[in-house]
């Protein structure tokens, strides 16, 4: 497991278990292939998820979820189709919401 973050909030001693931690998104774009799992997960979402959302896609992982309400997806795909994404590509790769269903 390979844990990035975008400014600097990721605390390196709560995953113990990653191969690789980094607080830079340039690595996440050197990182994910077509191979990779990208979950994007934040407490109460964060401004970079966009971009991390954006370089899975580009780089079309084998799974991208995203841990969002529908609002905020419904964001997020926008701005992905405001970057050039085609809107049926973005909805066929993104799985959102994932998680468990808390019935909120």
């Amino acid at each position: 497991m390979a844990v990035v973050g975008g400014n600097g909030d990721v605390d390196k001693d709560r995953f113990g278990n990653a191969y690789f931690i980094s607080n830079d998104l340039r690595d996440l774009e050197k990182l994910v292939d077509e191979n990779s799992i990208v979950v994007i997960a934040n407490e109460g979402g964060k401004p970079y998820d966009a971009e991390a959302l954006y370089i899975a896609l580009k780089h079309n992982a084998r799974f991208i979820g995203l841990l969002a309400s529908q609002r905020r997806a419904a964001v997020m795909i926008a701005d992905m189709v405001r970057r050039g994404l085609s809107l049926d590509y973005v909805l066929s790769r993104l799985h959102s919401p994932v998680g468990l269903d808390i019935g909120g």
